[in-house]
């Protein structure tokens, strides 16, 4: 168990040099609380997965992002 905390805290502490608006979320959070950061990346992590099964690569969490906030949900399935 203190090894997969360990290894999430080290994906986070990678990823929050990204320059994206879910790390910068994510280190916003963990300016407040760093086991909610930790609990959000997870499941974002989790999500992050599903797009890429949902939509075989074709569309990045990021891009799905960029999608919900230019335009109306249906949007998102003419990709």
């Amino acid at each position: 168990m203190a090894n997969t905390r360990r290894a999430l805290k080290n994906r986070l502490s990678d990823h929050i040099s990204t320059a994206n608006p879910i790390t910068t979320y994510i280190a916003n959070v963990s300016i407040m609380s760093k086991s909610t950061a930790r609990e959000y990346f997870a499941r974002l992590n989790d999500f992050r997965g599903f797009i890429t099964n949902e939509y075989h690569n074709r569309l990045s969490i990021d891009d799905l992002l960029v999608k919900v906030k230019k335009g109306p949900p249906g949007s998102i399935q003419s990709s």
